[in-house]
């Protein structure tokens, strides 16, 4: 891992944990910055993609796939932006699905990453099975705003922590003979 993402990940994990202890403080205050946090993630992530396109991924194979994935994640985001003029259940149903994709992405790297005898496999699947976890209970509990806000803080501090956790690990370093 290049020193770069070692301190997005650091920063990323720094910036959630104040965002969590917020989103049980003052749960209507906490929503709105951890809304604007996706929205924000969402939107520069799909920007970098279409950037990448238009910069180098044109030239490559597969890059269509980059420009179709660079729209729908710019296309996520814009929609978030949407979510403040709305209750307040339809932007956590909107929370809860990102956590609940993004687990399961997680869950798929990390069996891709067993199938190819990755050392990281584990601590890839686990991560990704309690995000999918956080977004599976919180479907069952929206009814309930208080607890729906208290999970997402947790599911926000699992995330904050493994991203420091990551900017921390050793990479394993393959040479090639």
């Amino acid at each position: 891992m290049t020193r770069a993402r070692r301190i997005y990940y650091f920063i990323s994990g720094v910036i959630l944990l104040p965002l969590c202890v917020l989103v049980v403080i003052d749960p209507k205050l906490g929503y709105q910055y951890a809304l604007l946090f996706l929205e924000l993630a969402l939107i520069f992530h799909g920007l970098k993609h279409l950037v990448y396109f238009f910069a180098l991924a044109r030239y490559k194979t597969g890059g269509v796939e980059v420009l179709f994935k660079g729209l729908l994640i710019l296309d996520a985001g814009l929609f978030a932006f949407d979510l403040h003029d709305v209750p307040r259940w339809y932007g956590m149903i909107f929370l809860i699905g990102a956590m609940l994709v993004s687990g399961a992405i997680d869950i798929m790297q990390g069996a891709q990453a067993m199938k190819m005898q990755s050392g990281h496999w584990k601590s890839q699947l686990a991560y990704g099975v309690g995000k999918a976890g956080f977004g599976l209970v919180g479907f069952f509990f929206l009814n309930s705003m208080r607890l729906l806000t208290v999970l997402f803080a947790l599911g926000l501090l699992n995330m904050a922590v493994s991203h420091i956790i990551i900017a921390f690990k050793k990479t394993d370093i393959v040479y090639i003979q």
